[in-house]
């Protein structure tokens, strides 16, 4: 039976400031979810309070039918079965790489030694933590949670500290050890990227509240809110000027219907697929423009109107280039604000 972990209303305050609201998430041992959302945003609070480490105001959380915290409970961390991986490693510099993992108890010396081989860390047991790199570090700090045989995982941007050389390699690697042992793992991150290649479902998360948790694809091509869309920039929001019963306006022009947007529904997300750009004598001027890893980021402008356009490698025009944006036909996806 799969190991679920449970969060029912759950509210954190600090210094009498709410921090969490009301988080309600229900996590399951075979799946990697990652917590996502601006600086301040309460990603870290969530993580704490499941492994114990900082107390709920309200609300519940329970592992296997198991009560971590309620009114009038609270389960100390080291008695959770929560495995908590913090971004600075966390390690014991007094202790070999080895020593390190075995910390806790739980694990013989042939489990210790099949996670030092699971984890990549052969040839390093008798080192020191100042003797090996940020990514080794981490290899060992990952082997020490799970060693505890844990029921879930926690990490706390468990990536900020590696070198983008070392980083993906990382990634993917620890995503295919998570899959094999089955191991249920909840993450935060501030990078888009790492949570949609790493995590099953992503929970966006701002001012304490969860506004969307859905799998990356649905999050990509639907995101249920204008504060979601905005955050994850991973395609253009259109205010809609002004409707009819088949036919809405915005800036860059009508788009056909099938059905009604409801009426509190003020914006249309549109990803960059759904357009066409071509260069032309009339449309939005090319203000500025910045290479990324996924493309390329236009800020556009005619005048009346401004945006921002992310398109494809390919699509590379130049700084004063004049764009004719079109919508291709297909069913648009509304916002509420």
């Amino acid at each position: 039976m799969k190991s679920h972990l449970s969060l029912q209303k759950v509210s954190s305050a600090y210094r009498q400031q709410q921090v969490l609201q009301d988080i309600d998430l229900d996590i399951f041992g075979d799946e990697i979810l990652c917590v996502l959302g601006p600086s301040g945003s309460g990603k870290s609070t969530v993580l704490k309070s499941i492994a114990g480490l900082q107390p709920i105001s309200s609300g519940r959380i329970e592992l296997n039918g198991t009560v971590l915290n309620d009114v009038g409970v609270h389960q100390p961390p080291q008695q959770r079965g929560i495995g908590l991986i913090f971004q600075d490693y966390a390690l014991f510099p007094h202790l070999r790489v080895v020593d390190n993992i075995a910390f806790s108890g739980q694990a013989n010396a042939s489990e210790v030694a099949k996670l030092i081989e699971l984890l990549g860390l052969q040839g390093l047991e008798q080192r020191f933590p100042h003797e090996i790199s940020g990514g080794q570090q981490q290899r060992v700090a990952i082997a020490r949670a799970m060693a505890y045989q844990p029921a879930f995982l926690l990490m706390d941007e468990p990536f900020s500290n590696i070198d983008q050389q070392t980083r993906w390699p990382l990634i993917r690697e620890l995503h295919d050890i998570f899959r094999a042992q089955k191991i249920g793992v909840v993450f935060v991150t501030h990078s888009i990227d790492e949570a949609f290649y790493l995590a099953d479902r992503v929970a966006i998360l701002d001012q304490g509240r969860v506004l969307q948790c859905s799998v990356p694809e649905s999050l990509y091509r639907q995101p249920n809110n204008l504060a979601v869309a905005e955050f994850l920039d991973l395609g253009l929001c259109f205010e809609i000027l002004s409707r009819q019963a088949d036919t809405l306006q915005t800036v860059l022009g009508e788009m056909k219907v099938v059905e009604t947007i409801p009426d509190d529904h003020s914006h249309v997300f549109i990803t960059s697929e759904q357009l066409t750009v071509a260069e032309s004598v009339d449309g939005f001027k090319i203000i500025q423009k910045q290479r990324l890893a996924h493309g390329i980021s236009y800020h556009v402008s005619n005048h009346q109107h401004s945006m921002r356009l992310t398109l494809a490698v390919d699509q590379d025009f130049a700084v004063g280039t004049v764009l004719n944006v079109q919508i291709k036909p297909h069913k648009p996806w509304s916002l509420s604000a």
